[in-house]
């Protein structure tokens, strides 16, 4: 048993199983973060797609207040060159508005994991600022209705265009806020990634430089007296010793 205990070969084959169990880990810990940073960034550009729909309606709503005029002839140009594309554009941001729960199940199942920087209140305050954008939105696209009128053939662009005008500043201030919550978040993850990348390096090197010393100490040195010895012995120094004081196969040797 103690001949086993010594034996450089387990020491090595001890020491390789485990820094293949660590490099393992560790690069499932890259990838795992990995993961979630990409996840992270597609719910970032989600978001950034529905503030740049809404800034596009806006924008849209601007020029039609600015140029429209009022006449008859205008009104039916403007219900093809304003209100298709102004719906079309409210139908878009609904869907991406509805896809935000998957955002909110991306950074809840980031808020279970073990390995997180991020912390817990930043996502649950993160978390109620995705419901509070969700409800903003809905309530100017319900009162946003309401000014078009029940007729759909023949809505009221006017009342509507005030009322973009007047409220869509402050639900797209809602939304800034959010991705700047988001941005934040997106940032921290991807240094958590980063500080993986950064251990992982530490660990090989440690090892390396580990392995290098025991080598040198366990190995080389003890090889190199033993050879010196060899070499007195060659030259008629037949009383010469090598004091051992180890049990392993350079010991025995």
């Amino acid at each position: 048993m103690e001949k086993f205990n010594n034996s450089i070969q387990i020491k090595v084959f001890i020491g390789f199983f485990a820094l293949g169990v660590a490099i393992i880990g560790l690069v499932y810990f890259i990838l795992f973060n990995s993961a979630q940073s990409q996840n992270l960034i597609d719910e970032k550009s989600r978001l950034h797609s529905l503030s740049d729909s809404l800034t596009r309606i806006q924008q849209s709503n601007d020029i039609y207040i600015s140029n429209a005029a009022r006449d008859y002839e205008s009104y039916y140009r403007d219900l093809e060159v304003y209100y298709k594309v102004l719906i079309s554009d409210i139908s878009s941001i609904d869907k991406k508005t509805e896809d935000l729960a998957r955002t909110n199940q991306v950074l809840t199942d980031i808020s279970k994991k073990l390995f997180n920087l991020i912390a817990s209140s930043e996502i649950e305050e993160l978390k109620q600022s995705i419901e509070n954008s969700r409800d903003s939105w809905e309530n100017f696209r319900t009162e946003l209705i309401k000014q078009f009128g029940t007729d759909l053939e023949e809505p009221r662009l006017e009342w509507g265009a005030k009322y973009i005008a007047e409220n869509a500043r402050s639900v797209s201030s809602k939304f800034d806020e959010l991705i700047s919550a988001f941005d934040k978040i997106s940032s921290e993850q991807s240094e958590l990634s980063k500080l993986s990348g950064q251990i992982t390096v530490a660990v090989l090197l440690i090892f390396f430089i580990s392995f290098a010393i025991f080598f040198y100490f366990h190995v080389a040195n003890p090889l190199l007296i033993a050879k010196l010895a060899f070499q007195r012995v060659s030259e008629g120094d037949f009383g010469h010793q090598i004091r051992v004081r180890r049990h392993d196969e350079i010991g025995q040797l």
